[in-house]
C-alpha cells in the first residue's frame, strides 16, 4: 500500500513513521533510537498513537475515557515519551481546563476549579461537585461544604 504512494516513498517520511515505535529512553523498536535521535514527527506521532489506542480501545478490551487516557499517558511518560511534546499535547487538548465539566472515574460529574500542581500532575484537577463539595484529585482529599460555606476536610 505505501509503495504506491509517491509521498510515502520518500525515505524521511517512512523513517518518521517507523520512529513512532521508538521509546524516548532508547528501549523501543525498530532501531533503539533515543531522545533527540528520534525524529520530531515520530515523537509527536507516538503520543497521538498511544492516546488514540487508549481511547479507541484497540489494544484493550474497551476504550478509556479521554481523562483516563491522559492520566495513563502521563503516568507512563518517563519510559517512552518526549515530556516536552507531551506537555504541548496536554496544553492543547480540551481536557482538564478550568471551568470544564468532567466525569470522574466513579461516574460523578463536576467542574474543574483548579490544580494543586499542574506542571507535575496536569491530569489531577481540583473538582467542585454540583452540591458544592470539592475533590482534590492529587491527594484524593474530599472537602464538604457546610451551611456557612466554610470548607472542611471530610
Amino acid at each position: 500500500m505505501t509503495s504506491n504512494s509517491p509521498l510515502l516513498r520518500k525515505k524521511s517520511i517512512i523513517n518518521e513513521i517507523l520512529d513512532h515505535h521508538e521509546f524516548y529512553n532508547g528501549k523501543g523498536n525498530p532501531n533503539g533510537k533515543k531522545g533527540e535521535e528520534i525524529s520530531l514527527f515520530g515523537r509527536i506521532l507516538h503520543i497521538a498513537h498511544e492516546y488514540d489506542d487508549l481511547v479507541g480501545g484497540y489494544n484493550y478490551t474497551t476504550g478509556l475515557l479521554p481523562s483516563e487516557a491522559i492520566r495513563f499517558v502521563c503516568e507512563n511518560k518517563d519510559e517512552v515519551l518526549d515530556n516536552n511534546i507531551l506537555g504541548i499535547f496536554l496544553h492543547r487538548t480540551t481536557y482538564f481546563k478550568p471551568n470544564k465539566t468532567i466525569r470522574l472515574p466513579n461516574g460523578i460529574t463536576g467542574k474543574i476549579i483548579g490544580f494543586d500542581n499542574y506542571v507535575k500532575y496536569p491530569y489531577l484537577p481540583i473538582v467542585q461537585l454540583k452540591n458544592g463539595n470539592i475533590i482534590n484529585s492529587i491527594n484524593n482529599t474530599f472537602y464538604s461544604v457546610d451551611p456557612k460555606s466554610k470548607i472542611k476536610k471530610a
